[in-house]
């Protein structure tokens, strides 16, 4: 089993927000140095007492996709592959976030027509209830692109948000639902 890895965000698929720095993070077991690159950026890392390692990137525009790859002292990795730089948008509250996309199936049954679209990618965090400490890292969650199979659980506030978005501008679009 791997001792290094990116944090959950960072995995297969993310969209990370443009013209912001980029500060990528991950854990090492091993404690010591980590190196990541990024978009042919590297930056090396001193792990803290934890084993939590920060990296941070310049701002870039929209773009990818890019890989990050996190390398412990020993050659040991991990990588994020099909990384994309666009917008990412959080959205969290009660019902009205939560209520998902096959709830408005039958009103927009259009939207189940389209192709995969790779542009258009969420990130679901499942509600934890225990509160002893704060989380180092999100306990689930992965990036799911849109798509006929994987709508019907997207937010749908997030969804159409996301497609508007799209519409109005040529960049890949990545909803945080909390």
């Amino acid at each position: 089993m791997s001792t290094i890895r990116l944090a959950r965000v960072f995995a297969d698929n993310a969209v990370l927000q443009r013209n912001k720095e980029i500060h990528i993070w991950g854990f090492f077991a091993g404690g010591g140095s980590v190196s990541v690159e990024f978009a042919n950026n590297k930056a090396e890392c001193v792990c803290d007492d934890s084993g939590r390692f920060d990296a941070v990137f310049p701002a870039m525009d929209k773009g990818g996709p890019y890989t990050i790859t996190a390398r412990d002292e020993n050659g040991e990795s991990v990588c994020g592959k099909n990384i994309m730089i666009g917008d990412v948008v959080i959205v969290s509250g009660q019902s009205n976030m939560e209520f998902p996309m096959v709830r408005v199936r039958e009103t927009y049954p259009c939207e189940w027509d389209n192709e995969r679209n790779d542009m258009i990618r969420t990130f679901k965090v499942t509600e934890n209830g225990v509160f002893k400490a704060p989380l180092a890292d999100v306990e689930t969650g992965e990036w799911i692109a849109a798509s006929a199979e994987t709508l019907d659980d997207y937010s749908a506030v997030g969804y159409f948000t996301a497609k508007h978005m799209r519409d109005h501008e040529d960049v890949c679009v990545g909803i945080i639902d909390l």
